[in-house]
């Protein structure tokens, strides 16, 4: 009897430590934005984005399929422009948070030409920070949203990664606040409902460390196209801090063994 009292407060108090944990560690949002409370029309001044060209990034309705009515699509009147981009301002304070991450969808109309278009974080002071940009219909990954060479994304085999037309994606990157290192980046097919899959730097490169601290973000930034027809809908944008995911692995491994330790020491019949 002693045995099983001693087994259940030791269960008890696993399942504490880690009730406790997900209270204390659970996911902070840090910026997000879905565009659904904003006029249709330019995103001039709206949900505190600045334009910093006179192409027009707009909120508009979304295509077929869209979880959310609005989302942001980029246009150029003019065919003169050199980009067309829209800055929000973004305090990256991560606490005491390991990890960040940045999530969006997006929802190619179609190409013609070579333009690309991205969304990525930005230290203005630099210009650079994490971006990922679809040129074609390649996905690629840019040090910065507007310079800068492009790396594009592959599979473990090291194939590319490319985007179809009329699908929607979910991009998720997730960074590690203090070495600056993108640890994960995982691409979903929303369309297709497919499960996620996980993108790398080259073939069997997981991991790319960045040329700008995490520390020196202050914008998130979208570039749209600014030459051909392509346009790509935005949505859903969401910066978060995220807790680490092996101490979770450690506390659940902490109550298997005091499990089956507690298991050893109960008397055979």
């Amino acid at each position: 009897m002693k045995c099983i009292i001693s087994l259940f407060k030791t269960l008890t108090a696993a399942l504490f430590m880690l009730s406790s944990f997900g209270s204390i560690n659970a996911s902070t949002v840090i910026f997000s934005d879905d565009f659904d409370s904003y006029n249709l029309g330019e995103l001039s001044g709206q949900g505190g984005w600045t334009h910093v060209t006179s192409g027009r990034v707009q909120v508009v309705n979304g295509p077929a399929g869209s979880v959310n009515t609005s989302q942001v699509v980029g246009s150029n009147d003019t065919g003169s422009l050199t980009s067309v981009r829209v800055d929000q301002s973004v305090d990256y304070d991560f606490g005491s948070f390991p990890l960040g991450s940045l999530s969006f969808d997006f929802f190619r109309t179609g190409t013609s030409g070579s333009p690309y278009s991205g969304l990525g974080t930005r230290a203005s002071s630099t210009t650079h920070g994490l971006a990922f940009i679809v040129s074609g219909g390649a996905l690629q990954y840019r040090q910065a949203v507007d310079i800068g060479d492009a790396t594009t994304l592959t599979n473990i085999s090291g194939d590319n990664i490319t985007v179809s037309n009329s699908n929607w994606y979910r991009l998720q990157a997730i960074f590690d606040v203090s070495t600056n290192v993108i640890t994960e980046v995982w691409l979903e097919n929303l369309t297709a409902e497919s499960a996620p899959e996980r993108l790398y730097f080259g073939a069997a490169t997981p991991t790319l460390t960045m040329t700008t601290s995490v520390a020196d973000w202050d914008q998130l930034r979208i570039r749209t196209s600014n030459e051909g027809t392509s346009n790509i809908f935005f949505d859903n944008v969401v910066v978060s801090a995220v807790p680490e995911p092996a101490s979770v692995a450690f506390l659940i491994a902490a109550l298997a063994g005091m499990t089956a330790f507690s298991r050893r020491r109960m008397p055979k019949r």
